[in-house]
């Protein structure tokens, strides 16, 4: 069974990190022995500990005083609000690709020929697999993830231009058989 390791059980061993209970004493924390923990301060006397907060050394088992304690500095907050602003236009442009593979099937569907062979359809599934697959559906997962945002727009910003062209060829063809 492995034991807990807590702060206070952190205190009495040696250690060189710098937690806010070890001595940076320059050792690795020692292994339990059969006799139990070997204490780095045997009569707890004046030992000095460096706090997590402020980086000076204070006496073990006094507190830190509320001046003492620094508040975090925030990271850019414009860059998470650019952040979360393109995350949130990625969203929305690829549910409107997505939104866009259902419509194409509609007007597909409206415009086929009743006596035709069905080739119509390879539109669709061109779509599908040349488009959704390999670009809408791996931008929509990083941006609902929040994660490379950059290649996310990449991916969506060509999807975008791919579905243009797309739509321009469809539509093309569909007023043509419509025409003659």
């Amino acid at each position: 069974m492995v034991p807990i390791v807590t702060l206070a059980a952190l205190a009495r061993v040696e250690c060189d990190c710098t937690h806010v209970a070890c001595t940076g004493s320059g050792r690795m924390p020692r292994r339990l022995s059969r006799g139990g923990r070997k204490p780095a301060f045997p009569d707890n006397s004046n030992q000095m500990l460096r706090t997590a907060t402020n980086g000076n050394a204070t006496e073990q088992g006094s507190e830190v005083s509320a001046d003492a304690i620094r508040e975090m500095p925030d990271t850019a907050p414009d860059k998470h609000a650019r952040g979360s602003v393109l995350r949130i236009v990625l969203l929305l442009l690829t549910v409107a690709q997505m939104v866009f593979v259902v419509a194409l099937t509609v007007f597909v569907i409206h415009h086929m020929n009743p006596l035709g062979d069905g080739m119509e359809f390879a539109a669709v599934s061109a779509a599908v697999l040349l488009l959704e697959v390999p670009f809408t559906i791996p931008a929509f997962i990083l941006a609902v993830n929040g994660k490379a945002l950059g290649i996310a727009a990449c991916l969506a910003g060509f999807a975008t231009f791919a579905y243009v062209i797309f739509w321009v060829q469809v539509y093309a063809e569909v007023a043509a058989k419509s025409a003659s």
